[in-house]
């Protein structure tokens, strides 16, 4: 699904996909903003996948940052970023309370290796992607859905977080 608003190009997927994000097209189109909405079902995780960037890359290197939740108050860990720059963050379905920043990845001057792969700990992604006005940016991005299985994983927050709510219930 396809739609604008003010200028941020939207788009849903609710299955197994590719993405291919290229700054110049959606600019032509008037954009300078486009946010990526990825719904697994519920129970599941969704699997990322970033298998290129395009003008992500400065002379030096690139850096990534994560934002950690600590309360009802975020910090970032990591220096500024400067544009074109992907945000991808990940809430629960169940509760949209329930939210935190995965990877926050943009151009920068710090030697830090780029991660490509990550794997959620909730069913609901947005990937916000911002660049820089006439300059070629983009990536792609792979993306499919697991099933969540506790039964495996002996103290992991997401069980004993499911698995308390029920008992709430």
């Amino acid at each position: 699904m396809f739609r604008l608003i003010a200028g941020v190009c939207s788009f849903t997927y609710s299955q197994r996909d590719r993405i291919r994000a290229l700054s110049q097209f959606y600019e032509e189109k008037g954009y300078r903003q486009c946010q990526y909405h990825i719904r697994a079902p519920r129970n599941s995780v969704i699997n990322l996948n970033f298998t290129r960037f395009i003008g992500f890359r400065s002379r030096t290197s690139m850096t990534t940052s994560t934002r950690q939740s600590v309360g009802s108050h975020d910090t970032e860990v990591s220096s500024l970023c400067s544009l074109p720059e992907l945000v991808v963050s990940e809430k629960d379905s169940a509760d949209e309370n329930v939210a935190r920043r995965v990877v926050k990845i943009c151009r920068s001057s710090q030697n830090v290796q780029l991660p490509k792969v990550f794997q959620t700990q909730f069913n609901v992604v947005e990937i916000t992607y911002t660049w820089v006005e006439n300059h070629s940016s983009g990536f792609t991005l792979d993306f499919d859905f697991h099933l969540f299985n506790c039964k495996y994983i002996l103290f992991c927050f997401k069980c004993v977080y499911i698995i308390g709510k029920r008992n709430l219930k």
